[in-house]
């Protein structure tokens, strides 16, 4: 499947995960896909190209899939001299810190949960801008 001239990823979650059926739970799904939409958009906002920059998802107890950007070939960090992994560690390392600086403006801070009437946020209340970690 491609979308003007890039590859896309369709993937659907499977009816049996580990040899258990994996039960249908539509605010753990919106939770999970909001959660990855907004992390490849604050990453984005930080470095143009950093993530996929097209992602949607669907969620309901009939289907339910998401639909993303191939990110290209793998890096093979196994053929890569020390040198060449030092400097992805670096440039991956970059990428997190002004990620980090990135304002998202979901409520609370913690294990991130949906609710239909404040859509996406954390668990916890609190501004991770303001905690003190001592």
């Amino acid at each position: 499947m491609s979308k003007d001239g890039h590859e896309l990823v369709l993937r659907i979650p499977k009816e049996v995960a580990y040899g258990k059926p994996v039960l249908f739970d539509y605010d753990a799904l919106m939770a999970e896909y909001a959660a990855t939409k907004l992390y490849y958009q604050s990453v984005n906002h930080a470095v143009q190209g950093a993530a996929p920059d097209f992602y949607q998802f669907y969620v309901s107890a009939d289907f339910t899939y998401t639909l993303e950007l191939f990110g290209d070939a793998p890096l093979s960090l196994h053929a890569m001299t020390k040198e060449q992994a030092s400097q992805v560690g670096v440039q991956v390392g970059e990428i997190y810190r002004k990620t980090d600086q990135i304002r998202h403006d979901v409520e609370g801070l913690g294990y991130l949960i949906w609710t239909d009437d404040k859509k996406l946020q954390g668990s916890l209340n609190g501004d991770l801008h303001t905690v003190r970690i001592m």
